[in-house]
């Protein structure tokens, strides 16, 4: 992807955001070509732009000179970060995944940030959001666990969909029941169930290239739907340029995502650290894979024969199907209905208020008798290195972490709060209650807010908001499994269970997966 680079000038110089208390805490580093605090992050084009604009706020709060680059995605930033690392010129702060760090730190390129901040500011934060930024400082009996980032922008996936088509099939006579989409996998799949009448309403509408005319209310709801324009109908779907065959009721969005998080909801474990890392760990934190275990395997196949059945009746499957990397396109013209998509993302599903982009909880297990609940949750944090310059480095790293620049952020992206004083603050609470319907992003980026609020952290409503524990070669892991889900699709619905299983053994013969710090069971 491109990347984008801006260069934030020393502005005013004033009292830095919060003083350090003893600047012995940092040790000179890698090398520094620039007294500029040099900061790489990983988003695109979309949501570079807000964080430039707070960047430079921060340069003027702290009077530090920040070049900041962004390298625009997760897997970009941790390749170029490890090139760095190992050149010995890498910046001064960067954003990444728990399993990024790990890596990073195996290199001893890390501060670590427990004396750093106060107890009161660590509180602050969500405890399982900085749970997943602690590792071991070093291997063997006396090692310690230290805070090695904090977060900054987190997310978890939610079903994203077409509302005005819902509202659509919701009109047909006979399919009044279709106004409220199903909760699970099984009524997903259920024979006669209502993603099978979902499908045949939507294959209707490509095969035939219809275009429906309708009328629509200002919070974007829809009715009044007709084949032909006439009075004050407007059009609101078009299928007259689909593809039949390239479409899909339903794609996830991160197939690796859809595989962790379905054969959790399976009941197979994907990956677990040993309980005494301290003792285990020849570097920081080694790995256990489990899902190629002989329990395991059978749970994983049982969960990849119910996709396989459901992308035969065309209602699941992966992007990759439809010919892209994201369903995003497919939702903007009419080939896919429903997409399980990251919160930090609706922005880019949100193009066309006519389609009304609307959010629920991602489908769960429940077979009538086990409920099993599990959404991932996901999003960079902020890591602070030993190259020259860390004093004024983590005056900045402090600012965007802080619930100031946090609250901007979040209420500019979507992404949800990392601290709880974001949370409660006043221009959230407003966010979250607003009853506005100015335009689909917002509307998207506030409806998924208060699925995380009020569904996923609510305990009462019993999910678990995991996060896949971070290793040496956990990154790896999660890049084999891109074409698991689509393998399993695409195999024959009558393919025995030896042929879905041999899917998943194949991840164990991946030479750059065999080393020291991961161990398949």
């Amino acid at each position: 992807m491109k990347k984008f680079k801006k260069s934030v000038g020393l502005a005013l110089l004033v009292t830095a955001t919060s003083a350090l208390a003893s600047c012995n805490l940092f040790k000179k580093g890698g090398n520094s070509d620039s007294n500029a605090v040099q900061f790489w992050s990983s988003f695109g084009a979309a949501y570079t732009g807000a964080l430039d604009e707070i960047v430079g706020k921060v340069s003027k709060a702290t009077g530090v000179t920040i070049e900041h680059e962004s390298k625009g995605g997760y897997p970009e930033i941790r390749r170029e970060m490890i090139s760095a690392v190992a050149a010995g010129d890498y910046p001064n702060i960067a954003t990444g995944y728990p399993d990024h760090f790990v890596s990073y730190l195996s290199k001893n390129v890390l501060v670590p940030l427990d004396d750093l901040f106060t107890a009161e500011e660590k509180a602050d934060f969500y405890e399982d959001y900085l749970e997943e930024n602690i590792f071991y400082d070093n291997a063997g009996a006396n090692s310690k666990k230290r805070l090695y980032g904090v977060p900054f922008n987190k997310s978890t996936e939610l079903l994203g969909y077409n509302g005005v088509f819902v509202d659509y099939c919701a009109s047909l006579a006979g399919n009044e029941d279709l106004a409220t989409i199903p909760a699970t996998w099984q009524e997903w799949g259920e024979d006669g169930g209502k993603g099978e009448k979902y499908q045949a309403i939507f294959r209707d509408l490509a095969v035939n290239k219809k275009t429906i005319y309708g009328k629509q209310d200002a919070s974007g709801h829809a009715s009044d739907f007709a084949e032909t324009a006439g009075g004050d109908r407007e059009l609101l779907l078009d299928f007259s340029q689909v593809d039949a065959n390239q479409t899909l009721l339903m794609a996830w969005d991160s197939p690796e995502n859809a595989f962790i998080t379905l054969i959790k909801q399976w009941g197979a474990r994907y990956t677990e650290l040993p309980e005494d890392q301290a003792k285990l760990a020849a570097n920081r934190r080694v790995g256990s894979v489990w899902f190629t275990e002989a329990n395991e395997v059978k749970k994983v196949v049982e969960c990849l024969k119910f996709f396989n059945k459901l992308y035969k009746k065309g209602i699941f499957g992966v992007p990759g199907h439809l010919g892209g990397s994201y369903a995003t396109d497919a939702m903007a013209n009419c080939r896919c209905m429903f997409s399980v998509c990251s919160s930090g993302g609706l922005s880019y599903n949100t193009t066309n208020w006519k389609h009304r982009f609307t959010v629920a909880p991602i489908p769960y297990y429940d077979d009538g008798t086990t409920v099993r609940k599990a959404v991932i949750s996901q999003g960079a944090n902020l890591c602070l290195t030993k190259r020259d310059g860390q004093e004024d480095a983590f005056k900045v790293l402090k600012a965007l972490s802080s619930s100031e620049y946090q609250a901007e952020w979040c209420l500019q992206t979507g992404y949800f709060p990392s601290t709880k004083s974001v949370t409660n603050s006043a221009a959230y609470q407003a966010f979250l209650n607003s009853t506005s319907y100015e335009n689909s992003t917002a509307v998207a980026y506030r409806e998924g807010a208060k699925v995380n609020a009020n569904i996923y952290t609510k305990a009462s409503e019993g999910w678990n908001k995991f996060v896949d524990p971070a290793f040496e070669g956990s990154a790896i892991l999660r890049e084999k499994l891109t074409g698991v889900i689509k393998a399993a699709c695409d195999l024959s619905s009558d393919a025995s269970d030896d042929a879905f299983k041999n899917i998943i053994m194949q991840l164990k013969d991946v030479s750059d997966l065999k080393i020291p710090q991961i161990s398949f069971k």
